[in-house]
């Protein structure tokens, strides 16, 4: 299995469940059937296009991971540190544009430095695509985005990169910790969970329940029930991670599942189909 690098968004709006969840579980699924090893994680703040480039040239990996908050149509960060131009897929394809490729079935046009962006210099233009030339040196094998909803708009970044693959998720994409408690009736806990608030989401997945309360774009509370330690060891082996261990606590990655019925799980864990499935790759042609 290949090995890759994750390069992951810190700072107070970062990721602090990514780091640990790649220490402990570092096999990522990339989409369809294929996988990368987490050899080495990056915390970078702040998390701009230069700063992960700048990540990459100085790591050289074959294979990367960028986990960062993102959006339909782009990724929640800026260009520089010095930048207020947010990350959208239109500048990615005009700044992959210093020669004429193919994307999504239409032949850009090439664009000068200093007509890449409204606001980005021409200096700063060529700064960007002196590094983004250095990557596509590599020969990078795949670049995966970990950012919410990104999904079909990651294929930019393959130009970019120069990437043979890319892939991102196309719901959110989420990393985070859930308390668990042991014993007791819970189909009565469920209940209570859905009176405490009326936009609590809760599912049964065999004697283990959940109770998901997404609390605003970037947040969201995750509490579990098992009925046993037995129950709950082989839940999280089947979801998570063939190595998890017995204790109570839940570590996990996932992806929202924002069109399941009431009473359906709310989240798709890293080892569901419905993760595997909802991971969006775009192969080289």
């Amino acid at each position: 299995m290949a090995t890759a690098l994750a390069i992951i968004q810190g700072g107070t709006n970062g990721h602090p469940f990514a780091l640990p969840w790649y220490t402990t579980n570092p096999v990522e699924p990339i989409g369809g059937s294929q996988f990368v090893t987490i050899g080495s994680s990056v915390t970078v703040d702040p998390m701009t296009l230069d700063s992960i480039m700048d990540t990459i040239i100085a790591n050289k990996p074959q294979n990367v991971i960028v986990v960062c908050h993102g959006h339909p149509g782009g990724l929640a960060i800026p260009l520089h540190k010095d930048s207020k131009l947010g990350l959208d897929m239109n500048k990615v394809v005009t700044l992959s544009g210093d020669r004429e490729f193919v994307y999504d079935g239409i032949k850009t046009p090439v664009f000068a430095d200093d007509k890449v962006a409204a606001g980005l210099s021409e200096a700063n233009a060529k700064m960007l695509r002196g590094k983004m030339n250095t990557i596509r040196g590599l020969g990078l094998a795949h670049v995966g985005f970990r950012a919410c909803d990104l999904g079909g708009g990651v294929m930019a970044f393959r130009e970019f990169f120069g990437a043979k693959n890319v892939s991102a998720p196309k719901f959110g994409d989420m990393y985070g910790n859930a308390a668990v408690e042991i014993g007791g009736n819970l189909a009565n806990w469920m209940e209570k969970k859905k009176k405490l608030n009326k936009l609590n989401r809760v599912w049964l997945d065999g004697d283990v329940a959940f109770s998901y309360l997404k609390v605003n774009a970037t947040s969201f509370k995750l509490t579990v029930k098992a009925a046993s330690d037995a129950t709950l060891l082989a839940w999280k082996k089947k979801h998570l991670s063939a190595s998890s261990t017995s204790d109570r606590a839940i570590l996990f990655h996932g992806m929202e599942s924002p069109y399941a019925s009431r009473g359906e799980p709310a989240i798709s864990f890293v080892l569901d189909g419905d993760f595997m499935l909802n991971m969006v790759i775009y192969p080289r042609p």
